[in-house]
């Protein structure tokens, strides 16, 4: 994304820092700079908002409280690093556009590529369900572990699965997928709420938000959808990218593939966290959630989609429509 040179200017002030120093990596939703201080490497973020939303701020800082509590329990993230102000988030601003302003350490190591079979080894995929089942053991304890507080607590601002699910039924173009969203989330409504299966989690775990260092430590990033959620998301979030993107080689089916990932993924989860034998049971519900979320959000990006974007769509649309499962998998 393109942002005013004017702006990240002002943007790289707010944390003592000049532009020309700055070394841009990119971003989809807005723009991320590199930059250098005491021999460590950090990463600039500046993201547009529109001024609408006045929650927004507080969900950010609220969601920095987090992922410093993770770090401060053994979870590796991309730290949040104060501006010289002592704020985790400064503000530029025009007249129709705020500006987000935050700084965090640049995390080691390099992503994975599912697709390629020499990456996708069993190590790997204990290592993934090892750090998610972490960060649900962790948000069990933390200060907030749901939306809606018991008396007499304060109110977390960042969102949960209603809202989000709400954003996307707006979001959606088909009124006959916007139809199975609303169905589906009827399903997750009946699902129970407790401390076990339920808390804030990453939302968006899948191998670009994350970097594994050559000891094979994962370093968490992005944890801009982070939202209270069932835990059984995160892990089926997993399971969707091994299905989408994963690649099983020669001699081996897509099935065996599947069955191999799983397996070694909830072995490293379960060296963490203990999850219910039910929540299994309802991970096609939520495999089938990530699937309608991410067809909605392509098909909005996706303005002119190349002909493996166009195949995606199309099948994704005939499974949502079909109510074909995701992956076939006994659970």
């Amino acid at each position: 994304m393109k942002i005013d040179p004017h702006i990240l200017s002002e943007a790289s002030r707010s944390f003592g820092l000049e532009l020309s120093g700055l070394r841009p990596l990119g971003g989809m939703e807005g723009m991320a700079l590199e930059y250098k201080q005491g021999g460590r490497k950090y990463v600039l973020k500046v993201t547009p908002r529109d001024k609408s939303n006045p929650d927004q701020i507080e969900q950010i800082k609220a969601k920095f409280k987090f992922i410093n509590y993770l770090d401060e329990n053994g979870v590796r993230v991309a730290k949040p690093v104060p501006s010289p102000q002592s704020n985790w988030l400064e503000i530029t601003e025009t007249e129709d556009t705020i500006y987000l302003v935050t700084a965090a350490t640049k995390a080691e190591g390099r992503h994975v590529d599912l697709y390629d079979p020499s990456q996708s080894k069993p190590d790997f995929f204990r290592a993934w369900g090892r750090v998610t089942g972490r960060m649900h053991r962790l948000a069990k304890t933390f200060e907030h572990w749901r939306k809606d507080p018991n008396k007499g607590e304060a109110v977390s601002p960042i969102i949960d699965w209603r809202e989000e699910h709400e954003f996307f039924r707006n979001w959606c173009q088909f009124e006959e997928v916007r139809e199975k969203w609303v169905a589906l989330g009827q399903e997750i409504e009946a699902l129970p709420i407790t401390r076990e299966g339920y808390g804030l989690i990453h939302n968006d775990l899948h191998p670009w938000n994350f970097l594994v260092n050559p000891s094979g430590e994962i370093t968490v990033i992005d944890f801009d959808v982070c939202a209270f959620h069932f835990f059984a998301k995160d892990i089926a979030i997993a399971l969707f990218f091994a299905n989408w993107i994963g690649n099983p080689g020669k001699g081996q089916s897509k099935d065996n593939y599947l069955t191999m990932f799983f397996q070694n993924y909830m072995q490293g989860y379960a060296a963490e966290n203990n999850l219910e034998d039910f929540w299994y049971r309802v991970l096609p519900v939520f495999l089938k959630h990530h699937q309608i979320l991410l067809f909605t959000v392509f098909t909005d990006e996706w303005v002119t989609p190349n002909k493996w974007q166009l195949s995606t769509l199309q099948k994704w649309k005939r499974q949502i429509l079909q109510d074909i499962p995701v992956v076939k998998m006994q659970f």
